[in-house]
């Protein structure tokens, strides 16, 4: 954890999430017409750089990324990051296909855009929920490529709060990360999100 961060408020953002997870899965579920189930194992904090790092270990220059800004009591970006060969097991989900999914076209792009809006959303309003705040959010972008691209351009943010996400598909298992690019003026509104939701905990 950082200096940012108590492992609590840690704990309090993976549950957060969670119920993210669970509003993203019925609107999937909806849109799909399949069952899915979301798993959110954990969340951790990192500085941008080392988020950066962390994303290169995992994925290298092979990585799909569904981005979205975001404001209101908090402001940032949120980008949801597939490995390749996870949008392709996705793309084949949602569009309903047996044949293999070998490249991104713009049809799967689509796709893959409109199931980040759903996922991205559905995390962001479970933060806004706490706070009894509307978060407003950009149109989503697709992008891929390289990670490590995509935070060293994220000029002006301080922290990566990073939520690996895990769903099933009807027997496709997708691994994928949420992260969220925040700066230290953000850091408070999703402490108390944190705290609200612990007190109603206890």
């Amino acid at each position: 954890m950082t200096a940012y961060f108590s492992v609590e408020e840690s704990d309090a953002f993976t549950e957060i999430f969670n119920i993210g997870a669970g509003k993203a899965a019925l609107a999937m579920s909806e849109l799909l017409d399949a069952p899915i189930t979301f798993t959110v194992p954990f969340c951790i904090v990192l500085p941008l750089v080392e988020a950066s790092s962390y994303f290169q270990r995992r994925f290298g220059t092979d990585v799909c990324i569904i981005s979205q800004d975001f404001s209101g009591p908090f402001d940032g970006a949120a980008l949801l990051m597939f490995h390749e060969e996870s949008s392709f097991r996705l793309a084949q989900a949602a569009l309903k296909s047996d044949e293999p999914v070998a490249a991104i076209t713009e049809l799967e792009r689509e796709a893959l855009t409109e199931i980040g809006n759903i996922i991205l959303n559905a995390c962001l309003s479970s933060f806004g929920d706490l706070l009894e705040r509307e978060v407003a959010t950009s149109l989503p972008r697709y992008v891929s490529g390289s990670s490590g691209a995509v935070f060293d351009g994220a000029r002006g943010f301080d922290l990566g709060l990073v939520v690996k996400v895990d769903f099933n598909v009807e027997g496709r298992d997708i691994e994928g990360y949420v992260t969220f690019v925040l700066n230290v003026d953000s850091v408070a509104a999703f402490r108390e999100a944190a705290s609200r939701l612990l007190d109603r905990l206890h």
